[in-house]
């Protein structure tokens, strides 16, 4: 009868553990599929940034060259502008130390009269400190 026992004993677990194991199973199979898509995902990602880098990288190098001569091409622009000033006040301050008025210089060398004005207000200044 211990025989007996032992087997029915034996039976009742394994049915239990089939129940449980198709308890399970469904669960783990979910996990197991989540997992493996997530490695696909992540594989397919790395592929996909593999072949975007070098197109991402000569964009980059693009917009940063745009960047530098964009940023050459202002600073150009502001030395030239300040030559410029510098000549045109040059050119007022010699034609005013001529004696030339203020309002032909304006016209001229077509620049505002107020400039002119504030130019030649300062040119005794300006010349003292040129001269010293």
């Amino acid at each position: 009868m211990c025989e007996a026992w032992d087997g029915a004993v034996k039976l009742q677990a394994q049915i239990e553990g089939r129940v449980i194991a198709q308890e399970l199973a469904p669960k783990m199979a979910e996990e197991m599929a989540a997992k493996m898509a997530e490695e696909m995902a992540a594989k397919i990602a790395k592929d996909m940034a593999a072949d975007m880098a070098p197109k991402m990288a000569e964009e980059m190098a693009g917009e940063m060259a745009e960047e530098i001569v964009e940023k050459r091409l202002k600073e150009h622009k502001q030395r030239l502008k300040r030559k410029e000033k510098e000549r045109n006040k040059k050119v007022v301050y010699n034609m005013f130390a001529k004696g030339y008025p203020q309002e032909e210089i304006s016209e001229v060398l077509n620049l505002p009269f107020s400039k002119v004005k504030k130019w030649c207000k300062n040119f005794s200044k300006d010349a003292a400190v040129e001269m010293a």
